[in-house]
């Protein structure tokens, strides 16, 4: 047995490993904190969730003047909302991808790739990402911008005000490399006639 056993090692480990195909990573409530709802996709209905309970992608999430609710997006990467807010995990995807010259025993070693688009509609959200890949994608689109976030805390503020055009300006800080990767993208607002968006994003 063991000699029929180590030729099949031996062609797993001279054989390529590709990475899998992306699969759905949903979210999980670590905190909850005074009023705050959930709309799971494709429902009318909004909810009272529970802590530990996991939100699929296209979930709408919104908090109360008193609310507050983390959630854990993938290991060691969080997100907090803070009061009157609205927000909704757009996508959320992970991908196992070969690591370059580096093997684990016999084996190609391997890392997980996020993919996650969110969707800051009004207040605060604040992400923490510190488990993100080298190829991993973390966006934050609002009625005033986009922002691709490429350092380790994004901090954005969406607020609502009167105005002529219902236009907004979207106001970002460097990146924490500096690079164009790190800015927030201008964009049109989304408030109707008479709406107008402020964003705040700090970067570090």
């Amino acid at each position: 047995p063991v000699l029929l056993l180590l030729p099949v090692l031996l062609l797993l480990a001279s054989s390529p490993s590709r990475g899998d195909e992306p699969r759905t990573q949903p979210a999980t409530i670590v905190r909850l904190r005074g009023s705050a709802e959930v709309k799971a996709p494709g429902q009318n209905r909004w909810r009272t969730p529970n802590e530990r309970e996991r939100l699929a992608p296209g979930t709408d999430i919104r908090t109360g003047a008193d609310g507050e609710l983390i959630l854990r997006l993938s290991e060691r990467n969080i997100v907090r909302l803070g009061e009157n807010t609205t927000f909704r995990i757009q996508v959320a995807e992970v991908r196992r991808e070969d690591v370059p010259g580096q093997r684990v025993g016999p084996f190609q070693a391997q890392r997980n790739n996020y993919r996650y688009e969110m969707n800051l509609q009004e207040g605060t959200a604040t992400s923490l990402l510190r488990g993100l890949g080298a190829n991993s994608q973390y966006q934050v689109r609002t009625p005033v911008a986009v922002a691709g976030v490429r350092g380790t805390v994004f901090s954005a503020r969406v607020s609502r005000g009167e105005g002529n055009e219902g236009q907004g300006v979207g106001n970002t800080g460097p990146g924490n490399q500096g690079d164009g990767p790190n800015a927030g993208t201008a964009g049109n607002a989304g408030g109707e006639r008479g709406d107008a968006f402020n964003l705040q994003a700090n970067f570090t």
